[in-house]
């Protein structure tokens, strides 16, 4: 409801029709306007929280001058991932989807697959490249945890689910190439997930993945 709301989606449950005009009484003599008021509530407070730019400090545990040194390195270094690897972006949607949805993830992952090429496989003559870290932001449609632990953020085991091209998948992973094209795409009915309804065809499917901690089991 918070996201029917959000884009002005008042009149139906349908948010394509976001915000529309609306006629209505015995001849159609009334008029019905959607006045957003909850999402302009909603963008002040996404404006307080994001006008400040979050900063990060590096720090040295020990007290020695290269340890010190290398602080301005690290701080280098995240002030280029805030700026040009867009995880200032990241943190500004999530602070969005938070403040309508209640809940929102930021996920920091590694790309083995991703940036410059350094070397090429001897074997199979593939490329091999240097690797990534990525950013992704989830709604909490999109993160499966234990609902029952009292203590969120406490979990021994959570679940993503990412978009991702298929043909991507089937390129990374051509040994799975029948069982990816078989995947249903992201626009199938039975897909949970917010979204307008579509009529495009998209080569997006669900991939899953699972995180768990060391645990004695």
């Amino acid at each position: 409801n918070s996201w029917r709301m959000y884009h002005g989606s008042y009149i139906n449950d349908y948010v394509g029709n976001g915000h529309q005009v609306n006629f209505t009484g015995e001849q159609g003599e009334l008029v019905q306007i959607p006045i957003n008021h909850f999402r302009n509530i909603a963008q002040h407070i996404y404006v307080m929280i994001t006008s400040s730019r979050p900063t990060m400090d590096a720090r040295a545990i020990n007290t020695d001058y290269k340890s010190y040194a290398q602080t301005y390195l690290a701080n280098g270094i995240l002030d280029y991932y805030m700026r040009e690897k867009k995880l200032e972006d990241a943190l500004k949607k999530a602070t969005e989807l938070c403040i309508v949805l209640g809940a929102a993830y930021v996920k920091l992952a590694w790309n083995a697959t991703a940036g410059e090429i350094y070397d090429t496989d001897p074997d199979t003559d593939e490329p091999i490249k240097e690797g990534e870290l990525e950013f992704s932001t989830y709604t909490p449609f999109d993160v499966i945890v234990d609902g029952t632990k009292e203590n969120p953020g406490n979990d021994d085991w959570m679940m993503t689910r990412n978009w991702v091209n298929r043909f991507d998948l089937i390129a990374k992973y051509p040994e799975y190439a029948d069982k990816i094209r078989a995947v249903p795409p992201k626009t199938t009915s039975a897909v949970y997930r917010l979204a307008v309804w579509s009529n495009d065809d998209t080569d997006d499917v669900a991939v899953y993945e699972f995180y768990h901690k060391q645990t004695d089991a």
